[in-house]
């Protein structure tokens, strides 16, 4: 049984909170704000630090257990029902609202690509009904390769080894489908597919294996703890100031999106100062999923009943209004993944696991 570690699902659980007010920026439909979009504008890349999240906790949960066939099917049983009935619930909710307001129905084949995860093999079906899909397919994708990355990265050097290669390889990628021939569903398809995150599921593994050969008996201090804590706000401020200044046209973001998905992961392994750390944090964490997928509803039916257009029109300041709007959509969205999360996901969660045969789950992040 691994020891549980909080750090990683904390992560999780702010780069949730980030993700939406990227959406409200964008989705919202309110003039957009300076001030806001050089802070969020970019936030999309939190979503990259989710599958980092992702590969180190399944491997810290899962490596060494994964061995035969049975144990297998008991890991994917457990992922089904750790990801699809939230998943279900959002996509009915989603084509009743699209019905509702549009009176328009998916086609069958559509319906049919998002009911067995199967969307992110098909090009222009790769988003899914579900609003932020994508990435749930490339999860699902790493799922089916997980057996074959714990035979190939056996090391921290070997996971480096990987993380070069297909960080230069998803460097080039856009370059390769950001052509102006390349048809737009193809050229989508091909920046989000799952060989273009695979650099930063890998940089999970390899905090892993660092975790694994680098055991540190140093006694934490409170100043050990508060230069951690200044260490992943820096990141934080650092990425900001990445992308703000366009680096990305002299450093490929995929290299330095993944490394700094590294130190803040490595870091969050380590014991964390309380302003970080706290059971409002942990919380947070583990309502990260259903914040991740509630949002979309929740921001499509504040922008079709007007809520954001009434507040553009009594707040003129952009900043104001932005601040407004993300306010009152973060409140809704996390009492609704606080519902969400105690009456569909830990129970489909328990569910999975009721098989007294099963190994006990040592998911750090669930």
């Amino acid at each position: 049984m691994q020891t549980r570690i909080h750090g990683p699902d904390i992560l999780r659980g702010f780069a949730a909170l980030g993700v939406v007010l990227f959406h409200v920026h964008y989705l919202s439909g309110i003039n957009p704000s300076p001030i806001a979009g050089a802070l969020f504008g970019r936030f999309d890349f939190l979503v990259r630090l989710f599958f980092s999240i992702s590969a180190f906790s399944i491997f810290y949960a899962y490596f060494k257990r994964l061995e035969t066939q049975g144990e297998l099917r008991k890991f994917y049983k457990n992922r089904f029902f750790r990801i699809a009935p939230l998943f279900y619930v959002v996509l009915f909710t989603t084509i009743a609202i699209n019905y509702i307001h549009n009176s328009t129905l998916p086609d069958l084949y559509e319906f049919i690509l998002s009911i067995t995860f199967l969307f992110p093999f098909v090009p222009g079906k790769h988003g899914s009904i579900v609003g932020g899909g994508w990435s749930l397919g490339v999860e699902w994708v790493f799922y089916i390769f997980l057996p074959l990355l714990l035979c190939l990265i056996r090391t921290w050097r070997s996971a480096i080894v990987v993380w070069t290669l297909t960080c230069t390889v998803s460097a080039f990628r856009y370059s390769y489908f950001n052509v102006d021939n390349m048809p737009s569903q193809l050229r989508e398809y091909g920046i989000l597919f799952f060989l273009s995150h695979l650099p930063f599921f890998i940089v999970g593994i390899a905090c892993f294996w660092a975790i694994q050969e680098k055991q540190s008996n140093k006694k934490d201090t409170p100043i050990t703890k508060t230069l951690r804590g200044c260490i992943i706000v820096s990141c934080f401020l650092f990425l900001i100031i990445y992308f703000r200044n366009q680096w990305s046209n002299y450093i490929a973001e995929e290299f330095v999106i993944s490394a700094a998905s590294y130190v803040l992961l490595r870091v969050s392994t380590f014991t964390l100062p309380i302003w970080i750390d706290n059971k409002l944090s942990r919380y947070l964490g583990s309502i990260s999923y259903s914040v991740y997928l509630t949002q979309f509803p929740v921001i499509s039916l504040l922008y079709i009943n007007g809520v954001y257009s009434k507040i553009q029109e009594n707040f003129p300041n952009t900043t104001t209004a932005y601040a407004t709007a993300s306010s009152i959509t973060l409140i809704l969205v996390l009492l609704i993944s606080s519902l969400s999360y105690k009456y569909i996901e830990r129970p489909m969660i328990n569910f999975g696991k009721a098989n007294p045969r099963q190994l006990p789950s040592t998911n750090p992040l669930n």
